[in-house]
């Protein structure tokens, strides 16, 4: 059944939000409760899928930079995903302030994710420079 949870991810995901609709219109005060859970609930239905995947690319990434490198990209994906949906959540319930933290939290624990890597760049590119000095 290769590809066909996510045909079937975005149909729940359709039911859902039809049926949250009709929950609103009927002012069903727990509407942003139910659609929250209704998020997670579909997320982690979809989430099993990524396991081997991620174990393979580790698996192929053998050398220690790259599997580092490898690994500092998925944490990215895995903050970023994550935010994303605790921000909708936070949204969705009517706490914009607490979404904007996320985000900005997001933001700054991708920097640090990054950041020895991008010190590791700039310093290679100033011993590039100034061999190029010198030479």
């Amino acid at each position: 059944m290769e590809g066909g949870l996510f045909p079937a991810l975005c149909a729940a995901a359709l039911t859902a939000a039809v049926s949250l609709l009709l929950l609103r219109e009927f002012g069903f005060r727990g509407a942003p409760v139910a659609a929250a859970l209704c998020g997670i609930l579909l997320l982690l239905g979809y989430a099993g899928r990524f396991s081997e995947p991620v174990s393979e690319l580790l698996s192929l990434t053998g050398r220690s930079g790259v599997r580092e490198a490898a690994g500092a990209v998925l944490k990215v994906i895995g903050v970023g995903a994550l935010a994303s949906l605790t921000a909708s959540v936070c949204e969705e319930i009517g706490e914009k302030s607490v979404s904007r933290a996320v985000t900005l939290a997001a933001k700054a624990e991708i920097f640090l994710i990054v950041f020895p890597y991008l010190s590791e760049a700039v310093g290679v590119g100033l011993s590039l420079f100034e061999e190029g000095l010198s030479g």
